[in-house]
């Protein structure tokens, strides 16, 4: 499975050239330049209308439990850009088998073995290597939406009359700079937290200071609901 590298910032000695990530085809590892270490790339889980984890595992040995597959995957080849240089198309993350000789793809999910409509979740993450749990990314998925752009994560409402099929065009990933690195991250990660709270009170409210303080202490997928 290809997906984002999950580093805070890309290897450059300044903030005004973002590079290239590469990551082999056959391999679970991105090959970052030779001054520069890349943590572990993240995989996908799938969540349950239920706030528990689908077992992988169980997947595995039941071929019949809903499951998440790439049906396009993610370009193994982009390039972090600033929100100036976000101008048009050219800095969308497109399917790996997009030709610009040809008609462009995009990443692209199926969820197999589901009754009734879902909502697909698209956002980016960076791998925690102390826990199993995972991270808001610093850089932002940014979607376009006509004129107007929006923040990750990106909810596209699929069932039966789309076959359960998720698309998701007009994504690019914007670098953060290391100044605004802590803002950026204490802002997805407080919009997780009341999200999380509407889930579970159903009813949104904002933070108590107790929440605000669990969210400043805890900063540094595709989800189904």
């Amino acid at each position: 499975m290809n997906i984002y590298p999950n580093v805070l910032t890309p290897p450059s000695s300044n903030e005004d050239s973002p590079v290239y990530h590469n990551m082999d085809n056959n391999s679970m590892n991105f090959h970052a330049p030779d001054n520069y270490d890349a943590l572990p790339v993240a995989t996908f889980d799938i969540l349950p209308q239920t706030p528990m984890k689908v077992d992988s595992s169980m997947m595995v040995d039941n071929p019949n439990n809903p499951s998440l597959h790439f049906v396009e995957q993610p370009t193994d080849r982009f390039r972090f850009r600033y929100k100036s240089e976000m101008a048009g198309t050219h800095g969308s993350l497109t399917g790996i088998k997009s030709d610009k000789s040809r008609k462009q793809t995009y990443p692209t999910v199926e969820l197999r073995n589901f009754v009734g409509p879902v909502i697909i979740r698209c956002s980016i993450y960076q791998h925690n290597v102390k826990g199993e749990d995972f991270m808001p990314h610093a850089h932002r998925l940014i979607m376009k939406r006509g004129k107007e752009e929006h923040d990750d994560p990106h909810d596209l409402i699929v069932g039966p009359e789309d076959g359960w099929r998720a698309t998701f065009h007009g994504m690019g990933i914007i670098h953060t700079a290391k100044k605004n690195i802590v803002s950026e991250l204490m802002r997805k990660k407080k919009q997780l937290k009341m999200e999380y709270i509407a889930r579970m009170e159903q009813r949104p409210r904002e933070l108590t200071t107790a929440e605000k303080l669990e969210v400043s202490f805890f900063i540094g997928c595709i989800s189904i609901f």
